[in-house]
């Protein structure tokens, strides 16, 4: 069987066109100059050296009184959390997040600098709430209805180092679609290495997942 080749036409810079026959590639490759007096040839496309983000690990909540993360935590300097479908059991709790430097066993209670601005969907006016023992994350979440919320956070691959956070939610709250905005950070407390998720009172329910921003 006949190979079968392009035909590459080049113009120089007397005019005279010079035709060249070069194989064809295979998928996956790039037609790359060789430098002047060489031809060019095919080669392979390098790795693509982008971020990503790495699953370190998601938890199912089923009726739980919290959420409980310590694997993993400390081996990225920024981390991006989900928080999908959650559903409080009863009443219009606040949602909180807490860190730990101790692997879960206490938790920060003071000192944190902590807030949440939130709003409705028809509205303009923003109302905060803010805490330095725990970090709110959703207002008078009404039982059995859908909390959402994302958030990204930095500083916890450094043991000496306060971390920070934000990210934004929305819910219910038995009259209105709310909107939230939080945002804080550890402030004085550091070396966070685990994070717990509850209910300010009773239980809930959904997935909250964890993953590392992978930059090379």
């Amino acid at each position: 069987m006949a190979n079968v080749y392009s035909t590459i036409a080049v113009a120089t810079d007397t005019g005279t066109e010079v035709q060249s026959k070069i194989a064809n590639g295979v998928a996956g490759t790039i037609f790359t100059s060789a430098g002047s007096g060489s031809a060019p040839t095919w080669s392979a496309l390098a790795a693509s050296g982008g971020a990503s983000l790495v699953l370190i690990q998601s938890q199912t909540a089923s009726n739980s009184a919290s959420l409980v993360f310590s694997t993993g935590l400390t081996t990225y300097s920024v981390i991006f959390i989900t928080i999908t479908g959650l559903l409080t059991a009863s009443g219009s709790p606040n949602m909180n997040m807490d860190f730990s430097a101790d692997g879960g066993s206490t938790y920060f209670n003071t000192g944190l600098a902590c807030g949440i601005n939130t709003h409705v969907y028809t509205g303009n006016t923003f109302t905060n709430t803010n805490s330095t023992a725990t970090a709110p994350i959703g207002i008078t979440v009404l039982g059995n209805s859908v909390y959402s919320g994302e958030l990204w956070m930095r500083g916890l691959n450094n043991g000496s180092a306060s971390v920070s956070y934000d990210g934004s939610s929305n819910w219910y709250d038995g009259s209105n679609l709310q909107f939230g905005d939080f945002f804080g950070s550890t402030s004085g407390n550091v070396g966070t290495n685990a994070l717990k998720f509850s209910a300010a009172s009773g239980n809930f329910s959904g997935v909250i997942s964890i993953y590392g921003l992978k930059t090379s």
